[in-house]
């Protein structure tokens, strides 16, 4: 079985919209240091203004494609080909981003993969793939775990008790 995810396209195109106001904000406020209280006047002024927020929210648009993940049976591949083997996984270390976690994982060949887990647990079939392979590394390998890691929902020890037994 083969499972692939990659963000919405609603989401790709919050991340440009988003990119390119902050970048107009940011013209418009140098502006008004500039300019005075003629500084929305720079917008029809300059097409350089629409050429910067345009380029911008380019950018953060080609930004979001980087969060494209495969899972297999056995494995799991990020977008630059990286890949690990998840049932033979000796480290999973979660690391808390400002509310945006980041997992990575290291296998028994030393090959390592991190994502953020919002975007491996965006497809539930993906994630039952990885999740599989996680709970038969920490089970059967004795797979190590940082202690955020060892908080995660479904990956505490108290979890994974009750679902081996």
């Amino acid at each position: 079985m083969l499972v692939a995810a990659r963000p919405s396209m609603f989401r790709v195109i919050r991340r440009g919209v988003t990119g390119g106001a902050i970048v107009a904000v940011v013209l418009l406020s140098l502006a008004a240091l500039l300019e005075g209280p003629n500084a929305t006047s720079v917008m029809a002024r300059y097409p350089v203004f629409w050429v910067a927020v345009t380029l911008a929210a380019s950018l953060m648009m080609y930004a979001g494609r980087e969060r494209r993940c495969r899972a297999g049976a056995g494995w799991l591949q990020t977008r630059d080909g990286s890949w690990v083997a998840t049932y033979e996984l000796r480290h999973i270390n979660l690391f808390a981003n400002q509310g945006d976690p980041f997992i990575v994982f290291i296998d028994s060949s030393g090959r390592e993969v991190g994502m953020r887990t919002l975007d491996l647990m965006a497809n539930q079939a993906l994630w039952d793939l990885v999740y599989n392979g996680l709970l038969h590394s920490i089970a059967a390998n004795g797979c190590q775990r940082n202690r955020t890691a060892r908080r995660m929902r479904g990956l505490t020890d108290r979890a994974l008790e009750k679902r081996m037994a």
